[in-house]
């Protein structure tokens, strides 16, 4: 082989290798290499009534952007770049909660929280 070929084969191999790594980083759970433990957001399916606030927390190596599926739910707080956040019932509903975490925010993990009504206040 000639050095031109040679230095081809080369760059080649590299290119070869660092999508491998790539790959594995945007397919493993935890956002690392070393096979640790499957991401989970606790506590799992919360309930809570409208007005009450429930903590939200990854296990996650890296922080994390969170979403909600709709309104019957907000945030109290920062919601990017974070691993715990809290969250207000505002309607009745059930809403998907998603945290997706990682260096490039692949590795996404959900939960549902319940919001049931407030109770009546007798008079």
């Amino acid at each position: 082989m000639n050095n031109r070929t040679k230095m081809l084969v080369s760059a080649a191999v590299v290119v070869l290798v660092v999508a491998v790594i790539a790959v594995m980083l945007l397919q493993s759970p935890t956002g690392d290499l070393s096979g640790g433990t499957v991401l989970e957001i606790t506590p799992d399916d919360p309930v809570i009534e409208v007005g009450q606030t429930v903590t939200l927390s990854v296990n996650s190596v890296y922080a994390c952007n969170w979403e909600s599926s709709n309104a019957g739910v907000s945030f109290v707080g920062e919601t990017d770049g974070v691993k715990t956040v809290t969250v207000r019932g505002n309607d009745t509903s059930l809403t998907t909660i998603e945290a997706r975490c990682g260096l490039l925010r692949s590795n996404k993990v959900y939960t549902n929280i319940r919001v049931n009504p407030a109770p009546l206040v007798q008079p």
